[in-house]
């Protein structure tokens, strides 16, 4: 992500990880819409305005957050069961 300064210098920011407090608020002043499931959910008609976003989405986002951070865990719980059904069902044909 690219964002520009007040003086026109423009500022390489990788949002995944941000190294100061500053490069958060960079480039999040600089977020115009967000897009969720292919819709608008969120907008502002320019930088000095609020962001503005429903609280359905809003949920649905973080609960989709949650899902995707949890995902290893679940999975590995997934194989786990899995692995015993499978050890159950060899037992029983012997």
């Amino acid at each position: 992500r690219i964002v520009y300064d007040f003086s026109g210098r423009n500022l390489l920011i990788n949002p995944v990880s941000f190294e100061t407090e500053q490069d958060m608020e960079r480039f999040f002043r600089q977020v115009k819409l967000i897009y969720f499931d292919g819709k608008v959910v969120g907008y502002r008609g320019c930088s000095e305005l609020p962001l503005k976003l429903e609280c359905r989405a809003f949920q649905k986002m973080v609960k989709r957050q949650k899902m995707l951070l949890n995902a290893p865990f679940n999975y590995k719980v997934f194989e786990e069961n899995e692995f015993r059904e499978w050890c159950k069902k060899m037992r029983s044909y012997k």
